[in-house]
């Protein structure tokens, strides 16, 4: 009974030196790090690195939580990393850091790969971050918000990017750990969202411009905010947006829909050396803006608006494809990819040449469009 009473009286001591965290710091003692910008300057063969932290200094109930800059450089992106502390006393917290953006030079000259494996070994890092690419000199450019803004930037962002697919759809919100994937997958190649600086009212001001896309970890061109939205249907990761069509006879007149919920299957079949992918997309719309004065109240008119809207869709995706095909020579559409999970063996006799492959495939599109109301007169 005594070694019982013992033992149990050892092991509760025990527990006790096993208490609280390894690595405490309060948040006097962290600078938080809410975005991230990298550069790489070819002539000096520097990283550059802009942060974006979160200021306590001046916090009060009523004024929205502003940030401050801090800007580093280092022969390798560790290095700069570390070089930030020589201008801020606090540790920098990267934890809470909700955008990467790249400039687009880095892209081109270096490439992101072994960038983004830096930051997904890093312990601190969110694997989540949003991932952009910016059309400035600089994607330290991106992060510097207007005087008249509130709010932190990188915040901003990431509302932008993640809210764009339900509201205008033009480019494909994807994180840090998606990125890497793709480019290590079969393809090697990935759509990120595009960012730019704009005028508005004498204000400059961050937008988002459609994507860029990497192809084995290099620059190979930009996919356009109204070729992103068929691009996202495509994927079957459609979730808003608009499509505006013009009448056939009338081209000036307009209508514009709003998608509710959109849904596509796709599949391939093999006849000889010949490869057929078939696009099925079902949209369901409302429409929204009648500029043409079509009356909708008639079935006829209706039948004939979804027939326009139908065409639109197929057209648009077989843009897209001949833009991939052709210009671009990427498979960004992941036609290879659905090859590669379906049918393994026959992607195991022409993955090695799917980059000569891939512009000779047959892409037949098939679209539906269900108008759920017409406003009030439906």
């Amino acid at each position: 009974m005594i070694r019982r009473l013992v033992a149990v009286v050892l092991l509760f001591a025990a527990l006790l030196t096993l208490g609280g965290c390894w690595n405490y710091r309060g948040l006097d003692q962290l600078s938080i790090v809410v975005g991230i910008a990298i550069d790489y300057d070819k002539e000096s063969r520097l990283y550059h690195l802009c942060y974006e932290i979160v200021d306590l200094s001046g916090m009060n109930k009523e004024a929205a939580i502003q940030s401050k800059t801090l800007t580093s450089s280092g022969e390798t992106l560790f290095e700069a990393a570390r070089n930030a502390k020589k201008k801020e006393a606090d540790k920098l917290f990267l934890g809470s850091a909700q955008v990467l953006v790249f400039s687009h030079q880095l892209v081109q000259e270096m490439g992101i790969l072994d960038v983004l494996d830096w930051f997904l070994r890093d312990a601190e890092c969110r694997e989540s971050m949003c991932v952009a690419i910016s059309q400035e000199d600089t994607a330290a450019e991106i992060l510097i918000s207007s005087e008249k803004s509130s709010g932190m930037m990188s915040t901003i962002l990431r509302e932008i990017i993640m809210e764009d697919n339900e509201i205008t759809a033009s480019a494909n919100h994807v994180q840090l750990f998606q990125v890497y994937n793709d480019l290590n997958t079969p393809l090697h190649c990935t759509a990120i969202p595009t960012l730019r600086r704009v005028k508005r009212n004498g204000d400059d001001i961050t937008e988002l411009n459609g994507s860029t896309v990497i192809h084995e970890d290099r620059y190979i061109g930009v996919i356009s905010p109204e070729m992103g939205k068929y691009l996202l249907m495509v994927y079957n990761e459609l979730k808003g947006g608009l499509i505006t069509v013009a009448l056939s006879d009338k081209p000036s007149d307009l209508i514009t829909l709003e998608v509710f919920e959109s849904y596509t299957s796709t599949d391939f079949t093999r006849d000889g050396d010949q490869i057929t992918f078939n696009i099925k997309t079902t949209t369901f719309v409302t429409a929204m803006e009648n500029t043409a004065d079509l009356g909708l109240m008639n079935r006829s008119n209706l039948d004939y608006l979804k027939d326009i809207a139908q065409r639109h869709i197929e057209e648009s995706i077989h843009s897209l494809v001949y833009y991939c095909q052709q210009e671009l020579k990427t498979d960004i559409l992941r036609f290879g990819e659905m090859i590669y999970k379906r049918d393994n063996k026959f992607w195991n006799e022409i993955g090695d040449t799917w980059g000569e492959v891939f512009p000779t495939v047959q892409v037949n599109v098939s679209s539906r469009v269900e108008i759920r109301n017409a406003g009030f007169i439906k």
